[in-house]
């Protein structure tokens, strides 16, 4: 715990300020209502699906980050000094932790800011669908921050920077228009759905893809760098096992070709 405080300590001048913004720009950037910027605060679930979504810009920015710190402070040379009792993905967890904990916050005070909004406003609750709005933007961002942690680790480049970057920036454009469970990334409503909330089912699979996701990727990261004789088999089993929930939750939305996130409030 005190790496990762030691870590944010260190970086949340430029980490901490570059999420809050990424948060504010998705927020601000909605259809207003009545004239007034911020439209989301007349509805919950829209105001749920855009603080969400800004993992559109928050999860690059983590990944880059953890990329970056990665690289400056314990690139390959360091990590081939560390002492035979401490793995190559040590310093790198740490790294990774202190930069998911600060996106966290900035999704915490979001969250709590906007709350206040809706209910000085008398958002419209209707299109709620609880718990998985909760659930969908941390995780994403988790998921994201183990791929940076992967990128750092496997190509220790400063081209990784930016290429991680626009990566997962540009990675939701691919299915854009299926309704299919979204990685690292989470789109929004940039207006208000009438009548309409998210499928509690699509909410829920985005949900345990990225959970299922950021294990498979960390446990994978353990038995790849792993120094030593004694090889950690068990990662390797978890990650696997990991990658074939992935694929048993994914596949199921691409089999029935779906394309609806959004069902009509019963």
């Amino acid at each position: 715990m005190s790496a990762i405080c030691m870590w944010i300590k260190a970086s949340w001048k430029l980490v901490l300020s570059a999420l809050a913004v990424a948060q504010l720009m998705v927020l601000y950037n909605v259809q207003p209502v009545d004239g007034i910027p911020f439209g989301w605060r007349v509805d919950w679930s829209w105001m749920l699906s855009v603080w969400s979504g800004a993992t559109l810009l928050m999860s690059p920015v983590a990944a880059a980050a953890v990329v970056a710190l990665v690289l400056i402070n314990v690139g390959p040379e360091v990590q081939q000094g560390l002492p035979a009792n401490v793995q190559r993905w040590g310093p790198v967890a740490h790294i990774s932790a202190a930069v998911a904990v600060q996106g966290l916050f900035v999704q915490l005070v979001a969250l709590g800011i906007c709350s206040l909004v809706c209910w000085l406003c008398q958002a419209d609750p209707r299109g709620l669908t609880l718990p998985w709005q909760l659930l969908t933007a941390p995780v994403a961002l988790l998921a994201g921050t183990a791929v940076g942690s992967a990128v750092a680790m496997l190509i220790p480049t400063f081209w990784s920077i930016p290429g991680v970057l626009f990566a997962l920036f540009l990675a939701h454009r691919i299915f854009f228009w299926h309704g299919w469970p979204e990685l690292f990334t989470t789109e929004m409503a940039t207006g208000m759905v009438t009548g309409g909330r998210p499928i509690p089912a699509f909410l829920a699979a985005t949900t345990w893809l990225n959970v299922v996701t950021a294990v498979a990727i960390w446990s994978g990261l353990i038995f790849v760098t792993h120094r030593g004789r004694h090889r950690p088999w068990l990662a390797l089993l978890i990650s696997l096992v990991c990658i074939g929930v992935a694929l048993t939750i994914y596949m199921p939305f691409v089999l029935a070709d779906a394309w609806d996130t959004y069902e009509p409030i019963g």
